[in-house]
């Protein structure tokens, strides 16, 4: 008698030699599954340390139709709904986000822009590591500022290619998909609330207090305090960029104000201090790292602790610098 046929199937991180199945012999197959499919897709025959489990049990059937579907690559269903049928979490999640990620919810590869469904050589299967080159894809805008720069002028979590330290790429309810509250991205000013900051989760909330350690002040006094920290306080990117600037401390050149773009014009000065000249605003110095009480410690590792707000970067945006709309004249009235 001889040996049954074979195909492959689940065994650790390989594909393994089983018997074929009853239901296979049944409908008289050329070949078991997965080999018959192979016949044609012959890149899935390459060996990747990262394989997906239906893939990888050998269960093509659980997620593509063998001879004719409505859906993309032949598929029982649209391509979120699919990878819901095992992470449900994820379509619920990406189903009840008031900010959705547009790859997922506007293109037909969904869940695939990002995951290969067969195997990768990235955690979770992604198309791409690190998440910065993989988001980059899309961002390009971002990725090009990020690269402009040295390593330590970027935005830690960006520097570690976490882009999802601070954006949930199934989607949230605030804005920009982050992880956490912030003023949405029209605010420049806010009332200042820790809550309401996703910054803060990582970022130090002491310095927003008058007499908080910080080098960001002056005669003594926190400025984080004196420009954050009020009724009408600047929102953190009204100063900084989330992911990188060619300044220190992740400052903005540019900044947005309504309808202008002005530039920050920050800079260090030879005392060890710095200034800044905005907009309609005379120059500003303030007094560099001195920590309270006047005992002249620098404050340690100053660069990461000051704010770096997860946002995309206003003092970088491209569009040309534009005055308000003029307003028309209108005659006077002429009484009859």
């Amino acid at each position: 008698m001889q040996d049954a046929p074979a195909h492959f199937t689940g065994s650790g991180d390989t594909l393994a030699v089983v018997e074929q199945t009853e239901d296979e012999k049944a409908f008289h197959l050329l070949d078991p599954v997965p080999e018959l499919c192979f016949r044609c897709h012959k890149p899935l025959m390459e060996e990747r340390p990262v394989l997906h489990s239906p893939f990888k049990d050998a269960k093509c059937g659980m997620c593509h139709d063998f001879h004719q579907a409505d859906q993309y690559k032949r598929l029982l269903q649209p391509v979120v709904d699919t990878c819901g049928m095992c992470h449900p979490d994820k379509k619920l999640q990406v189903d009840g986000a008031q900010v959705p990620h547009a790859p997922i919810v506007k293109t037909d590869r969904s869940c695939a822009n990002c995951h290969n469904p067969h195997f990768g050589n990235a955690r979770y299967s992604l198309q791409q590591e690190p998440v910065t080159e993989l988001c980059g894809q899309c961002h390009k805008d971002v990725l090009a500022r990020v690269d402009a720069v040295s390593a330590e002028k970027r935005h830690g979590p960006v520097r570690d290619g976490k882009c999802n330290a601070c954006h949930d790429p199934h989607g949230t309810n605030d804005p920009q998909m982050l992880r956490g509250r912030h003023p949405d991205q029209a605010r420049f000013y806010t009332t200042f609330k820790e809550d309401r900051y996703v910054c803060l989760r990582c970022h130090d909330t002491g310095k927003f207090s008058e007499n908080g350690t910080t080098g960001f002040r002056k005669e003594g006094k926190s400025l984080h305090f004196t420009h954050v920290n009020r009724r009408k306080g600047l929102v953190c990117r009204a100063c900084h960029d989330p992911h990188a600037s060619s300044n220190e401390h992740l400052i903005n050149e540019r900044t947005r104000f309504g309808r202008w773009m002005f530039p920050m014009n920050w800079k260090r000065e030879p005392d060890g201090g710095a200034s800044c000249l905005t907009a309609c605003h005379q120059k500003e110095y303030y007094d560099g790292a001195t920590a309270p009480g006047g005992q002249g410690e620098p404050e340690p590792a100053l660069r990461t602790l000051l704010v770096e707000l997860p946002y995309p970067a206003p003092g970088t945006l491209t569009e040309p610098l534009q005055p308000p709309p003029r307003i028309p004249s209108v005659p006077p009235v002429t009484q009859p």
